[in-house]
């Protein structure tokens, strides 16, 4: 452990950016029935886009929205879809449904990009298996 500020390596610490304003943050989340859903922030800035080519990383750590290719996947005025393969995709990743991804523009490919944001749900619980109990009596010594 270093006992002064000056016994560390300031360079190899990175600035954190500020906070973003929830309405300036875009994501997209499935949750575990596979119902993909927009967050309100994403839904106003897509201004009724409703159809869109979803592509996503071999890893599943990235997804593509593209506005402008042949549409695989159409959301909801309500900014949702149910989409159980995509779902499936991802749990044979790994990546067990409820999860985020942090979408962002690109405008040199003109597409969202999705970010996964690594929320997923906790790994079940480990239960010990529960046997019978064998009661053991007190005998008085005779």
């Amino acid at each position: 452990m270093h006992n002064t500020l000056q016994e560390l390596a300031l360079s190899r610490f990175k600035l954190v950016p500020p906070p973003q304003p929830c309405r300036e943050v875009y994501r997209i989340q499935i949750d575990k029935n596979d119902l993909l859903r927009q967050n309100d922030a994403f839904r106003k800035r897509l201004q009724g886009k409703m159809e869109f080519q979803l592509r996503l990383h071999d890893d599943g750590t990235h997804l593509l929205l593209l506005p402008d290719e042949s549409p695989n996947l159409v959301f909801s005025r309500r900014g949702v879809v149910t989409h159980h393969l995509f779902g499936n995709i991802l749990r044979k990743l790994g990546l067990e449904p409820p999860l985020s991804f942090q979408m962002t523009w690109n405008e040199q490919n003109h597409c969202w990009v999705g970010e996964y944001e690594g929320i997923t749900a906790p790994p079940p619980a480990v239960t010990c298996p529960v046997g019978r109990r064998k009661h053991r009596t007190r005998r008085s010594a005779v």
